[in-house]
């Protein structure tokens, strides 16, 4: 019989990115990334915001438009996330490729914090933002190979990631028409993660309360530093052009790992290092002004999720495939990488001296689980993991609405609300200018 997770079948889709989390555990099936611009008005215009980047948020989404600003600024975020996370769970989930939907419910926190400072044609920033906020518990049934003597053991599964950048940003004018800007990321991650693997029950696949067999475990922290630069081009008041390159870190944490039984009954291994490779972006985006109250933006972002899957390691030894706890497995996966469309607008009506925005806007995620890529396992399970991937690959269209305003001209309070398949965001921001 086949341990239940030498594979990883399929990444959860979702608007703000997955990840294999550079193991052969089931637990990374559903982590996701926030690559979404912070603010509430960018979020509520489909998440586009490279070619315009004209307000205190502009420090993560293109920190080129930093210097559009002529006044200090002060921006607060808070944000309301519900998170669902899609999972081959039933016996028969290999059969129907049905999956089952798991979610820990609502999670609040403070999306991002900012100061931006100009200085003629200069500005600089710095900047909280959170990439990571993401906790879900789970519970898989046996799920047997359809053709083989194999299954997927059940297991038990909890995670909860956190993870932060403290940025500081620097932008310059170069010209009336061009700008520049760089922003320095210091990401830090705080990572609990635990998978109990049980014995299978070949009577009742829906058993999970079996003896236990292992338990991978993790609770560690690590941190690294990446940066965004960005470049913002306006030939004429009514079009602006930006674009944008992200480099994250990889963050290195250890894993424990306990045969025999879980951490209180079993036989500890040695640790191992895994690396978490948080994937570069590409972004272009252009927005236009055909009048001074409509705007119209668009951005195309490549994520470059094919690095999660170069840095795999194996937590689960097979010596009849040869595979070991701690060994390279990146050649069995491949990952695709995508190409997200962002497409949005704001309107400003003014009600006597207060300027009311609406705005409205939409967002393509592709696919990107990794798939196996490997020529080390029999052709009729190799077949099974690219026939079952293929049953649920797909683009997700996520849709965006908002409202906001400014009062007195001093104080602009924005407030969005996001709806995907996958997730349900609301956000509500506060900037202060001076």
């Amino acid at each position: 019989m086949k341990k239940s997770t030498l594979f990883l079948l399929f990444l959860l889709v979702s608007f703000c990115g997955n990840i294999l989390g550079q193991s052969d555990e089931e637990v990374y099936q559903g982590f996701q990334f926030n690559f979404f611009p912070p603010g509430a008005r960018a979020m509520a215009m489909g998440g586009a915001f490279i070619g315009l980047a004209d307000d205190a948020t502009a420090a993560y989404s293109n920190p080129a438009g930093m210097v559009i600003l002529t006044k200090p600024e002060i921006s607060a975020v808070a944000r309301f996330s519900s998170y669902s996370t899609l999972r081959a769970a039933d016996w028969d989930s290999f059969v129907t490729g049905t999956l089952t939907e798991f979610s820990d419910g609502s999670i609040a926190d403070a999306g991002f914090g900012s100061i931006v400072i100009p200085a003629g044609n200069f500005s600089f920033g710095f900047s909280m933002s959170n990439f990571i906020n993401y906790q879900e518990s789970f519970s898989l049934q046996t799920r047997p190979i359809p053709g083989t003597l194999w299954a997927y053991r059940p297991a038990v599964g909890q995670m909860d990631f956190s993870g932060n950048y403290f940025s500081a940003s620097a932008a310059a004018r170069l010209s009336d028409a061009v700008s520049i800007g760089v922003t320095i990321n210091y990401a830090t991650l705080k990572i609990a993660t635990s998978t109990v693997l049980h014995n299978v029950n070949w009577s009742d696949y829906t058993d999970t309360s079996r003896s236990v067999v292992n338990e991978a475990y993790v609770d560690d922290s690590g941190s690294g530093i990446g940066f965004t630069a960005g470049i913002l081009i306006t030939p004429n008041p009514e079009i602006s052009i930006g674009a944008v390159y992200s480099y994250n870190p990889k963050i290195d944490y250890i894993q424990g790992f306990w045969v025999g039984g879980s951490r209180t009954t079993g036989t500890f291994l040695s640790d191992i290092t895994l690396t978490l490779d948080i994937p570069d972006r590409f972004g272009a985006g252009i927005a236009f002004r055909p009048v001074d109250e409509f705007v119209i933006i668009a951005d195309v972002l490549m994520v470059q999720y094919s690095q999660i899957t170069q840095n795999a390691i194996a937590t689960y030894s097979d010596a009849s495939l040869g595979i070991f706890r701690g060994d390279d497995i990146s050649g069995l996966y491949e990952t695709a990488n995508t190409t997200e469309i962002h497409v949005g607008a704001e309107y400003a009506m003014l009600s006597g001296k207060t300027p009311i925005f609406f705005r409205a806007g939409f967002f393509t995620n592709p696919d990107h689980r990794p798939y196996y890529s490997g020529t080390d396992y029999g052709e009729q399970l190799r077949w099974n993991l690219k026939d079952y991937s293929a049953q649920i690959k797909g683009t997700e269209i996520g849709i965006t609405i908002g409202i906001g305003t400014v009062i007195k001209g001093k104080f602009q309070i924005d407030g969005a609300y996001m709806i995907s398949d996958s997730l349900s965001q609301g956000i509500v921001s506060i900037v202060y200018h001076f």
